[in-house]
């Protein structure tokens, strides 16, 4: 039984995506450019007969499935670009398992994108009303702040695996 999160929840995250790159202005300034795609990972039998491990883009996914996010920045332009930031949107049909990204800040939001901090420092309301840690089925939101700029024509990835739910 396939989950209906491939019906509605890429569409959605993908117009996030779009949303967080900035509006058309910026877009038709900035000589940075992001791409992103969603890809889950498949035993593909190779010439020689060994199953290995291979990243394919996502058609569908069923809960417990886990799909790899990955946004990619490549700086076109012929300065560093300084003070890179993106947001990611967590559906809610998946729960983060972890966040990755080289040379960045990582941090991650509970209510839906309003604030962000380390995982320690997050608290969520439990079910007896209550504040409690929070746990990674409970973030919404992933960012990403960039620590040094990105050179000229250089590129870098972040990203995060989540699970279906």
């Amino acid at each position: 039984m396939k989950n209906t999160f491939w019906k509605s929840g890429v569409t959605a995250i993908w117009l996030g995506l779009l949303m967080l790159a900035g509006p058309a202005a910026w877009a038709q300034q900035s000589p940075v450019s992001l791409q992103s795609k969603v890809e889950t990972e498949r035993m593909v039998k190779q010439a020689d007969g060994k199953m290995v491990a291979t990243r394919v883009p996502v058609k569908s996914a069923v809960p417990g499935e886990e799909v790899i996010f990955t946004n990619t920045f490549s700086n076109t332009g012929k300065k560093p670009a300084e003070k890179l930031v993106l947001t990611n949107p967590i559906a809610n049909d998946l729960r983060l398992k972890k966040a990755w990204g080289d040379n960045s800040v990582i941090t991650y939001s509970v209510d839906g994108g309003k604030a962000f901090d380390a995982p320690e420092a997050l608290k969520v309301k439990g079910a007896d009303g209550q504040m409690r840690a929070a746990k990674p089925e409970d973030y919404t939101h992933v960012r990403w702040v960039m620590q040094e700029s990105l050179a000229a024509g250089a590129s870098t990835s972040v990203g995060f695996n989540a699970v279906v739910r």
